[in-house]
């Protein structure tokens, strides 16, 4: 069962230890088995009294009740229970049953705010949040009330979007310093711990990147992410004024390609290039899909269940999106081929699509530059006649794709 958990197969491991605590239900070992796998599943009321009876019954003080007091210091945390969260946590390193659990227990105490080091900062309290200041980040901030207001907004309408309810007010510690942080939380700035609702920011991050992470944790259970989409969404909700499609041109720029699927599949790709490439496709999917298919879609951030919601659309939607990059890539050897002849090109009603190659499979598709699809068709000729005299004059964007390859290119009419 241990090994199932620690490979994070909760459910199969829940399934086993639940009847066996049924038959043996002094079993502390068991007990802090299933207050973990609760904790871990985000079930933190369910998990206490395990924890609590796995703390009580260890009465060798061994590796049990080390990790029973720091799961436990966790799960009070997650529902506001500060004195008993803090207690667990300092019993966990007075007992000292194992290095990790008692090294854990220190990390989270300064992570949790429950650290002398906060003795300092200045505490404000809103109906949802707690903002903790650092003292000297106050004097980078001009106006406390409009910094503070403006991330009460923003909780506001984030809430209103998810539909989420907190367990507990946000704490959110502003830092004047980002190697500061890094020197007590062995942590870079800024991140979140959603399922704590709790965040530690530099004090000119956005309002809205963090507590999207905290909020849209909270919309539902089982919540399933990808890095891609998680931070997409938080990109998308930072509340600031800058334009997301620009962001993602300048990084696609940069980078010299888009392929959305292969971005989504590839975690290691730097985050100057992902989060704003992310954040700009989040604004298509709402923009053009809606709300209701986003937060359908949100909760299984998978490719496989963006096309459960979003049907065989999705293929048209990808390829929309990459469109609006065709200036920036064409240049790039991945897309720019010698196989096809448009012409002519700028033209009137019609235009001629020529290959010598013979491929088993051609889809053209022509977008507008917003990355509305226009026209699709199946190309069975070497040399095909594209009617576009019902489309207006101006700029547009033709995608072909096949068996080998994707090409794009631009065409005018005039």
């Amino acid at each position: 069962m241990w090994n199932l958990y620690n490979e994070g197969y909760y459910s199969e491991a829940l399934e086993l230890a639940l009847p066996l605590c049924e038959d043996y239900p002094e079993n502390p070992e068991l007990k802090l088995l299933i207050g973990r796998i609760y904790t871990d599943q985000g079930h933190f009321e369910d998990a206490i009294p395990y924890l609590n009876f796995a703390i009580e019954m260890d009465i060798n003080n061994s590796w049990i009740k080390g990790w029973g007091l720091v799961y436990a210091g966790v799960c009070y945390y997650t529902i506001g229970e500060y004195v008993s969260a803090e207690t667990n946590l300092n019993n966990c390193i007075a007992l000292n049953a194992t290095v990790n659990s008692s090294d854990y227990a220190r990390y989270l105490l300064k992570v949790f705010g429950f650290d002398s080091y906060y003795d300092q900062y200045l505490v404000i309290e809103k109906e949802h949040i707690l903002f903790h200041f650092h003292p000297q980040s106050l004097s980078y901030i001009e106006n406390v009330d409009i910094y503070t207001n403006r991330r009460v907004e923003a909780f506001d309408s984030l809430a209103g979007f998810f539909g989420a309810e907190l367990p507990k007010k946000v704490d959110y510690f502003i830092w004047h310093s980002r190697g500061e942080a890094y020197t007590l939380l062995n942590r870079n700035l800024g991140f979140a711990i959603p399922s704590g609702s709790l965040i530690h920011s530099y004090y000119n991050q956005t309002s809205g990147h963090e507590l999207t992470h905290v909020i849209s944790y909270h919309m539902g259970d089982n919540l399933k992410t990808t890095l891609f989409i998680n931070e997409g969404t938080a990109v998308y909700f930072d509340m600031s004024n800058r334009s997301k499609i620009q962001m993602a041109r300048d990084a696609v720029k940069n980078l010299g390609y888009i392929d959305i699927i292969d971005i989504w599949q590839n975690s290691s790709l730097s985050e100057e290039y992902l989060y704003p490439i992310s954040g700009a496709f989040i604004e298509y999917l709402i923009v053009h899909e809606g709300k209701d298919k986003f937060l359908e879609f949100f909760l299984n951030q998978t490719i496989e269940n963006a096309y459960v919601v979003y049907g065989q659309n999705f293929d048209q939607i990808v390829d929309g999106f990459e469109a609006l990059f065709s200036d920036l890539v064409t240049s790039n050897a991945n897309f720019l081929s010698q196989d096809f002849i448009i012409y002519p090109n700028p033209c009137r009603d019609f235009f001629y699509l020529k290959s010598d190659m013979n491929y088993e499979k051609m889809v053209l598709s022509i977008f507008d530059l917003t990355g509305k699809l226009l026209l699709s068709q199946t190309i069975v000729q070497k040399e095909t006649l594209i009617d576009i005299s019902t489309l207006n004059s101006g700029t547009y964007i033709l995608k072909i794709v096949t068996n080998e390859e994707v090409v794009l290119r631009n065409i005018t009419k005039y």
